[in-house]
């Protein structure tokens, strides 16, 4: 914390709210006089976006910091171990997008260079190789964004054109095999967005259409079937955003309309049943991004509200109980971004970062490992809260 030397007057240090952020001057004074500074202006550092993998947390701030905490057994992490964090632990500068597999993560820097650490079993790192890493190792350029599945990872690179790599026994590739990969695959053209569930992956075109591939046992796919394919298929089209979870998927239109499909055990598509769809239904509107968990789902809506319904096992709903919520239950108020697991990490307007859920191996990032947080914990700027 010291003034940078020569070009700028500015200081950077860690700070409790936003509204703490803007010019300062410092005056000293003895009994020679009084000596005003000149202004100096303070930054804030605070979470931007966030990433839930199976057991553990990417967490990204305003100064391009990727901070991660949870499991670290297969290096995923990414800071040179494969010891276990329960507070976030400070990995890599210069990250514009992060995305969290089961055991593996995806880093995108701001020079558009691709970087991956952690489970590698089915080349989902996308190396070359089939060997776990627990530095970020670099992967390609010119990568514009990213999504981790289970066990395979899709880039989607400046040009719109979608590369893929790691476990495709079902197909989620979309190359048209059901072939692993360990260097990424080119796939389609004309992509805008992306997101990748357990076995399956969404494609969101230039265009609006929805595409998708991968394991369809419960209808995640939305096509109409349960049955696998390789090559994507299409699905819909005024499509504006696009979430994947373990089995199920969630589909944000351009009206703000929300729809699923896919795996309803505990839930999670929210529409009232615990019936399993293969075509995508209406849930509700007004709705602004999308998150899918394990098995739940979070919802923002328009307002700010947060919103969540299905498997409530480890209170990753954080709405004070266990109970599984077939319907959306309301959560909290001021809500800017969300991600979900059997975690979940509700980032709010303030800049605030909050968790609840699944904590095993410290993925809340609260400093502990206990289990069950079914009430939303302030992690950063962390909790005073008796």
């Amino acid at each position: 914390e010291e003034l940078k030397d020569g070009k700028e007057d500015s200081l950077v240090v860690e700070a409790d709210e936003l509204t703490d952020s803007g010019g300062y001057t410092v005056e000293v004074y003895n009994e020679g006089g009084t000596e005003i500074s000149d202004k100096i202006h303070l930054r804030v550092i605070y979470p931007v976006n966030i990433a839930a993998g199976y057991e553990h947390s990417l967490i990204l701030k305003n100064d391009g910091a990727l901070w991660a905490c949870g499991r670290n057994s297969y290096g995923q992490l990414g800071n040179g171990t494969n010891d276990n964090e329960n507070v976030p632990v400070k990995i890599t500068n210069n990250v514009a997008n992060i995305a969290a597999g089961d055991d593996h993560s995806l880093i995108l820097k701001n020079d558009g260079s691709l970087w991956a650490c952690g489970r590698n079993s089915s080349g989902q790192l996308g190396n070359g190789t089939n060997d776990n890493v627990n530095t970020p190792d670099s992967i390609m350029n010119n990568v514009a964004n990213i999504a981790a599945g289970y066990y395979h990872s899709l880039i989607l690179k400046n040009d719109g054109s979608l590369w893929a790599c790691g476990e495709n026994y079902n197909g989620q590739l979309g190359n048209g095999t059901n072939d692993n990969v360990n260097t990424p695959d080119s796939i389609m053209n004309n992509v805008a967005n992306i997101a990748a569930g357990n076995s399956h992956s969404l494609i969101l075109k230039n265009n609006g259409s929805l595409w998708a591939c991968g394991y369809n046992s419960s209808g995640q796919l939305g096509n109409g079937t349960n049955d696998n394919v390789n090559t994507p298929d299409s699905i819909m089209n005024n499509v504006a955003n696009i979430a994947a979870g373990y089995s199920h998927s969630l589909i944000l239109k351009n009206n703000g309309s929300l729809w699923a499909c896919g795996y309803n055990s505990s839930g999670q598509l929210g529409n009232g049943t615990n019936d399993s769809k293969n075509s995508p239904e209406n849930i509700m509107n007004n709705v602004a991004n999308i998150a899918a968990g394990y098995y739940h789902s979070l919802i923002l809506k328009n307002d700010g509200s947060l919103w969540a319904c299905g498997d409530n096992y480890y209170g990753q709903l954080g709405n004070g109980n266990t109970n599984d919520k077939n319907v959306p239950d309301f959560i909290m108020n001021g809500v800017a971004s969300i991600a979900g697991s059997h975690h979940s990490l509700i980032l709010k307007n303030d800049g605030s970062l909050w968790a609840c859920g699944n904590n095993y191996y410290g993925q809340l990032g609260d400093g502990t490992t206990e289990n069950n947080k079914n009430t939303p914990v302030r992690i950063i700027p962390k909790s005073t809260d008796p």
